[in-house]
């Protein structure tokens, strides 16, 4: 891959779903990182190839009908696509990089994590401690794979680089294409101002080797700044683009409400998970409207407060109503978009039932809204969209720089602090903030 003066979205649990990297490839992202997937969670898995969507999914449970889809791409992504793997092993790392190699552009291994659920287990940002199982890892995965491989690590003392260069040099060494360093340490909060001095010393000791900036990255101009203050290659951005995607824009932000409706477009067209479609728009609706920048002034990534009545929507039709998607609103028809879920035309009103309609959907799509969901609306006479989800898992003005900052206005609104989560199923599953690998 290449990643001179590249803007990357960062790996974020359950927000690095596929219409997020999408969205965020839409407005400007180069490379896009999957959410951190744990190994044998990978290898459990089965591909298939939808044909009903036009996309390759990953179920897991074996991959037996009607089982959740871990991980869903399409051809076309691949050449931007990094998926982030945990593990805490090397010839585990290897099964579960060889499920999905040849629908990834590269395999990342997650060695910054600091939530409990990953370091438990020997992961994350538990690999800082154990260079040489990071770099068993590392070696194995070069040894099998024909994409490249690169890792994520967090700085191992935010005020003496020494450490953090020694440990960058080893992973360096095993052949890896890239190096991200989020410029916090393991026990830093993302609200405290994450470090970009030592990144320059791993850049200079790491003489060519693409080194990707995290923290505190939050719009195009940041980018830039960041890249000319420590010579990074890249830079990377998580919690921004969580909150309003089109911080990946050198134009400017977009108003929230116009961001929310084309992450909802591509929620349909994909099939996305309702529960985790609505997740991602309460973390837009969530996002404190203003925060300082690095270099003072208040930059202003959303119009308003957002929508915050999206977690009462039962299905996508009460979903599109809430973000005016429909007849009346500014897509009035999403043509092919329509196919998986959101009518064309207004629902009808539910009257009696008809006669049942043909079965044989179920397997159209393991995430249950394409197949055995519109078959079940349509045999009672609905449209797709107004049956409620089943077998699913988990125009204001556009910003002006001013001062090099991302300043577009708005009121500021302290976003409420909490712990930060893990993945579904793990413990500390309540999530307040999103956290990046």
């Amino acid at each position: 891959m290449e990643y001179k003066d590249k803007l990357i979205l960062a790996p974020m649990v359950r927000v690095g779903m596929q219409p997020t990297r999408l969205l965020a490839a839409q407005y400007g992202a180069d490379i896009v990182y999957s959410e951190e997937l744990v190994d044998k969670r990978v290898i459990a898995s089965v591909r298939r190839v939808n044909e009903a969507l036009g996309s390759i999914d990953f179920l897991d449970r074996g991959g037996e009908q009607g089982g959740r889809v871990m991980f869903r791409t399409t051809p076309e992504e691949r050449p931007r696509l990094v998926f982030q793997l945990g593990t805490a092993d090397g010839a585990t790392a290897v099964a579960a990089a060889q499920v999905v190699a040849n629908d990834v552009a590269c395999i990342d291994v997650n060695m910054g994590c600091p939530k409990q659920f990953s370091t438990q287990g020997g992961m994350g940002a538990a690999l800082l401690r154990k260079p040489e199982v990071a770099e068993d890892i590392l070696k194995a995965l070069k040894r099998n794979l024909t994409i490249p491989v690169s890792c994520k690590i967090r700085l191992l003392d935010k005020e003496d680089p020494r450490d953090t260069v020694e440990l960058a040099r080893r992973l360096a060494a095993c052949g890896i294409s890239a190096l991200a360093v989020h410029g916090r340490t393991t026990e830093m909060r993302p609200r405290e101002p994450a470090f970009w001095g030592p990144m320059r010393h791993v850049v200079d000791a790491l003489a060519g080797l693409p080194v990707i900036a995290n923290g505190d990255v939050m719009c195009w101009q940041d980018a830039v700044r960041v890249r000319q203050e420590t010579g990074c290659a890249a830079a990377m951005i998580a919690r921004a683009a969580s909150w309003n995607a089109s911080v990946f824009r050198k134009e400017g932000f977009l108003p929230l409400d116009q961001v929310q409706r084309e992450f909802v477009r591509l929620a349909l067209r994909w099939d996305n998970a309702l529960p985790n479609t609505k997740y991602c728009l309460k973390e837009m609706a969530d996002a404190p409207v203003s925060f300082p920048g690095r270099r003072g002034g208040v930059r202003s990534i959303v119009g308003h407060e957002g929508n915050t009545s999206i977690t009462q929507a039962r299905d996508y039709t009460q979903l599109c109503g809430l973000m005016g998607l429909g007849p009346q609103s500014p897509y009035p028809d999403l043509g092919d978009d329509a196919a998986v879920g959101l009518p064309k035309q207004a629902p009808a009103p539910k009257g009696p039932k008809g006669p049942k309609g043909p079965k044989g959907g179920k397997g159209a799509n393991a995430n249950g809204g394409a197949g055995e969901t519109a078959d079940k609306a349509q045999g009672q006479g609905q449209p797709p969209a107004v049956a409620k989800e089943t077998g699913t898992a988990a125009a204001a003005e556009e910003s002006k720089e001013a001062d090099g900052t991302c300043n577009g206005g708005g009121a500021k609104r302290k976003r409420e602090e909490g712990d930060e989560a893990g993945r579904e199923g793990q413990p500390g599953a309540q999530e307040a903030e999103v956290h990046s690998g």
